[in-house]
């Protein structure tokens, strides 16, 4: 979970899976459905594929392996909801 700075109030999550299937199945789950149903007004859902990833370090950023992590969701990869 992660509060944006620039938008008081905005909160966005993450949801990481090993793969669309592993995410799709999730999606189908009756607890996921019905916790999007009970998100708060303005919830907003993303699919979304990793294109790569940069670790921070004291040595500075490094790209990670972008294509090896997992991909996008139907619908709940990420997570935006105004509060």
């Amino acid at each position: 979970m992660c509060s944006d700075r620039d938008k008081p109030g905005v909160i966005v999550a993450i949801a990481e899976f090993d793969s669309w299937e592993s995410a799709k199945v999730n999606d189908e789950q009756e607890v996921t459905q019905e916790g999007a149903e009970n998100a708060p007004d303005g919830t907003t859902y993303r699919n979304l594929d990793v294109v790569g990833v940069v670790e921070m370090g004291a040595g500075g950023p490094s790209r990670g392996r972008g294509s090896q992590a997992a991909t996008g969701s139907a619908e709940r990869r990420a997570r935006q909801s105004a509060r």
